[in-house]
């Protein structure tokens, strides 16, 4: 049984001064404004989050896990000189950039099973085209030194303005061992408050986040490497990312 993502309350996401974002606390289920100020400025940029909106068994995680271990062109390319143990690719009908694109015949169940979730959520929420929401951007953070740096998800393949699904799975469900999600407005957007650092979100196990409204245009998102931490503080972390491509031609 999916949960009901229309019935969630809407908020105003709080932004803290940068020095406060060490520590945030956890975010509840809610639509998160990241641009409104008060009760007249729009909420042109938002984001849904649902704790645990969908779970993944043991099995599917080392399904999945071990289809990005073992497929040697997931491996991310090197970064300014900087080797990164992230893995990616794209379960897709459509060549994303060019990350590796796996055929659907070699999905592992966890991909098949954010789509069709997905597809659900959407059309809860009134998204239109809730069907062509049929691939899945795949990431793989095995360990404390793999991140990836700010950006937003703005590229031509993408349906401009159709809202990013994404998923989150630790290795058994471990929540104490959770990441932060941190999300930054673009430098010279004036009707964005610059006085704050950003919004964090610790993503725990299951849960799903919205990138929905201008967020892309207006706002990066990223999740920090966190190298110097001792080994073993992060759980190994899948990150599925289901999204609109523009059709092929």
């Amino acid at each position: 049984m999916l949960p009901n993502l229309s019935s969630l309350n809407v908020q105003t996401a709080e932004r803290k001064p940068r020095s406060a974002l060490n520590a945030s606390e956890r975010a509840e289920d809610g639509l998160y404004c990241l641009d409104k100020r008060d009760d007249i400025d729009p909420c042109r940029s938002y984001i849904i989050l649902k704790r645990a909106a969908i779970q993944a068994t043991p099995e599917e995680f080392a399904e999945a896990e071990a289809f990005f271990m073992n497929e040697p062109r997931t491996e991310a390319k090197p970064m300014y000189g900087n080797k990164s143990t992230r893995r990616q690719c794209t379960f897709g009908l459509v060549q994303y950039k060019d990350y590796h694109l796996v055929e659907p015949a070699r999905w592992p169940a966890l991909v098949c099973r954010t789509i069709a979730a997905t597809q659900a959520f959407a059309t809860q929420l009134g998204i239109p085209h809730a069907n062509e929401y049929n691939s899945v951007h795949g990431n793989y953070y095995p360990d404390e030194g793999a991140g990836v740096m700010a950006h937003a998800d703005d590229e031509p393949q993408l349906i401009p303005g159709a809202p990013i699904f994404s998923y989150t799975f630790l290795k058994d469900d471990d929540n104490t061992r959770a990441r932060e999600f941190v999300i930054k407005a673009k430098p010279k957007k004036d009707h964005i408050d610059k006085t704050t650092g950003g919004i964090k979100v610790r993503l725990e196990s299951g849960d799903l986040l919205v990138m929905a409204g201008d967020m892309q245009a207006d706002f990066v998102h990223e999740l920090p490497k966190l190298k110097g931490q001792p080994e073993g503080v992060y759980a190994p972390r899948l990150n599925f990312t289901v999204r609109r491509f523009v059709a092929a031609t």
